[in-house]
């Protein structure tokens, strides 16, 4: 069997760690987003522990806006009301995303061996109400029944 050399340039695999989608309303940056079967992004929120697609590192104000999402790699990420040690697993949280509260979008510690997991935190944040951000090598994992 006989091969032949191409011609062509080579270029490295295309893997882009930051990637651009629509989304499906507004969405807040430094929080975890997920892919909706539109195609679009939006906030974890509903029930604790979902799938994520990544982190949004930019906002959105409202349906069909472009929101740059980190998928893999280090990311600053908003931390909910409780604490996090450098070195934890880190979960999506619960609740509806807004910027009063710090629920939808925003990333506590694992509790639990069975969890999609965002990443790991890079930093840590004591307990607190204010807006807290943490840096997290985002590396999502799914590792139970909770996919949507």
């Amino acid at each position: 069997m006989a091969y032949e050399r191409s011609k062509r340039a080579q270029a490295a695999p295309d893997f882009a760690i930051d990637v651009t989608f629509p989304s499906t309303g507004a969405v807040i940056p430094q929080r975890v987003v997920k892919l909706a079967n539109t195609g679009n992004v939006k906030h974890t929120t509903a029930s604790s522990g979902r799938a994520v697609l990544g982190v949004a590192l930019t906002g959105a104000t409202g349906s069909g806006k472009l929101v740059t999402v980190r998928r893999f790699g280090l990311a600053t990420v908003e931390a909910s009301t409780r604490a996090v040690a450098k070195g934890d697993w880190v979960r999506a949280t619960s609740g509806a995303a807004s910027t009063g509260s710090r629920l939808g979008g925003t990333v506590r510690t694992s509790t639990s061996a069975i969890v999609n997991h965002v990443g790991q935190a890079m930093s840590s944040a004591a307990a607190g109400a204010a807006k807290r951000t943490i840096v997290v090598f985002v590396s999502p994992s799914v590792n139970s029944g909770l996919l949507t």
